[in-house]
């Protein structure tokens, strides 16, 4: 398979689904955790009403998934929206995949962009890698692998396991550098692979072949180093 057929096989099987905002262990989280999302709803609105963002952002993902009940993107978009209102990083992430995917509004790539650009700047890594997406395929913006690469690089470094297979991808093309960089490929294309991301072990072979016996032995002690400093030592555009 050549490699941009890869890629594009691989984006399309691409599905980000909306998590509910991280608050600390509740009641109402624990509901949800078991799967009671009647009971869950039933507290994050009382929270949600008196302005908490985090109750806010989950009721909104609550009508978004049709959680005990009917999905009503109106809905979902008008409590994302009072949480953004706060800055609450995973609101506007969802609003930013709302207008990504066309879900309740009309698509539109510029408007997604705007809501992960906060997001990402707040540092959230699922922001972080659609910026990325966008930039890579120019999805709303001008096309430039150089500023897709460097928000797949702030996402990976926080271990998202697809902005790092991505990084590995736009290293083996070389389309953000002069030339391929088949030894930054392998080393961000194991780590994914090690971490359960099945997608990069065919990244992973393909920068293989560019290398010898030797570079692939010299880069196994990288790729541990990466994973055991948490991806600060890793390799960088």
């Amino acid at each position: 398979m050549k490699l941009g057929h890869f890629f594009a096989a691989v984006v399309l099987s691409l599905s980000l689904g909306a998590l509910p905002a991280g608050a600390a262990v509740d009641e109402a989280q624990a509901a949800f955790d078991r799967g009671h999302y009647a009971t869950a709803m039933r507290a994050w609105r009382v929270r949600a009403a008196l302005g908490d963002a985090n109750a806010q952002t989950n009721v909104g993902y609550l009508y978004e998934q049709g959680l005990s009940v009917r999905q009503d993107y109106a809905e979902a978009l008008k409590w994302y929206r009072r949480a953004a209102e706060g800055q609450q990083p995973q609101a506007l992430h969802n609003l930013g995949m709302l207008y990504h995917n066309g879900y309740g509004v009309a698509k539109n790539a510029r408007e997604a962009m705007k809501f992960f650009e906060e997001a990402a700047e707040g540092g959230l890594a699922e922001s972080q890698y659609m910026l990325g997406l966008h930039y890579h395929e120019g999805n709303g913006v001008r096309q430039s692998p150089r500023t897709a690469l460097s928000w797949f690089l702030k996402a990976a470094g926080q271990g998202y396991a697809e902005a790092q297979f991505m990084a590995a991808l736009v290293f083996l093309s070389g389309d953000a550098a002069d030339a391929p960089m088949p030894k930054h490929a392998y080393v961000w294309a194991e780590v994914a692979r090690r971490r359960g991301y099945g997608p990069a072990e065919e990244v992973r072979q393909f920068a293989e072949l560019k290398l010898d016996e030797d570079d692939i032995a010299a880069l196994t002690p990288l790729v541990d180093s990466c994973l055991e400093s948490r991806f600060s030592r890793c390799p960088k555009a």
